[in-house]
């Protein structure tokens, strides 16, 4: 039903109120015993086992993550603008790691945004010449801003940005 145990006695409690008795997949965990009381606390391990379950995956990922990024490699996730996704296999593992790549074309597109930057123009300036120097609207002041903000284009590669900590790797 649900990963989130206060989550889950929400849930029991409206089921339970309209009479929905509550199915699981897994064989053994469907115990139809007489005692309520029973019932519920099967119910109640059931959910914090999920729980528990949800939360070591979590820890394992973030963990993982962090160890990727602390080797120099990317973790994961769309590349940022003027990067490719260089996968290299490395004998022994099962699978290979994943590199950032810079792209010939964005590249020169990148170093064009940090020019002018560095000659004091504002985002809203450069998204403008961007679009008239590549003849579209596909540059705006977020995406420039973006760009400029991020700590991959200094040649780190940084995870976990949007929770407010920063876990800076090597240098590409």
């Amino acid at each position: 039903m649900t990963r989130d145990f206060e989550q889950f006695i929400a849930l029991k409690y409206i089921l339970n109120r309209n009479n929905i008795k509550i199915h699981y997949t897994l064989p053994g965990e469907n115990i139809d015993i007489e005692d309520k009381k029973i019932n519920r606390f099967v119910d109640n391990i059931l959910a914090s086992v999920a729980e528990l379950e949800a939360n070591v995956i979590s820890i394992r990922v973030k963990s993982g993550s962090k160890i990727t990024v602390k080797n120099g490699n990317w973790a994961g996730g769309r590349p940022p603008y003027g990067y490719l996704i260089q996968r290299i296999k490395i004998p022994g593992r099962s699978r290979p790691i994943a590199k950032l790549k810079p792209s010939i074309y964005e590249r020169s597109l990148i170093v064009n945004i940090f020019k002018f930057y560095n000659l004091g123009y504002g985002y809203r300036k450069i998204a403008q010449l961007m679009n008239d120097m590549c003849g579209n609207n596909a540059w705006t002041k977020g995406k420039i801003e973006s760009i400029i903000k991020n700590e991959t284009y200094t040649g780190y590669i940084t995870w976990d940005r949007r929770g407010g900590r920063r876990h800076p790797g090597r240098h590409l």
